[in-house]
């Protein structure tokens, strides 16, 4: 019997928040992201790749109605998640 998923919390909640509406991420949208992240990145960080530079591991949110396409940049330990960056997806293409 597989033990259950390890569910990470994000550490500086506040800080995501400001750094999501400072891209442009309404108040309402908030909530969305945030949970987003709680069904990915606090279940499985590992599975996505690291930076080799900074050894951060990176996200991306796209196709969310009235979101803006996101990178979220993040380490991460046995218990908890920290959200390093916040970059709008569009400043790099």
């Amino acid at each position: 019997m597989p033990s259950p998923r390890k569910i990470r919390t994000i550490v500086e909640q506040q800080k995501l928040e400001k750094d999501l509406l400072r891209c442009g991420v309404s108040p309402k949208k908030l909530d969305r992201v945030t949970q987003g992240l709680g069904d990915t990145i606090c279940t499985r960080p590992e599975v996505l790749q690291r930076d080799e530079e900074t050894g951060w591991s990176c996200i991306m949110v796209k196709h969310y109605p009235g979101i803006p396409s996101l990178r979220i940049w993040y380490t991460y330990s046995d218990d908890e998640i920290f959200i390093e960056a916040v970059d709008l997806l569009s400043e790099f293409l």
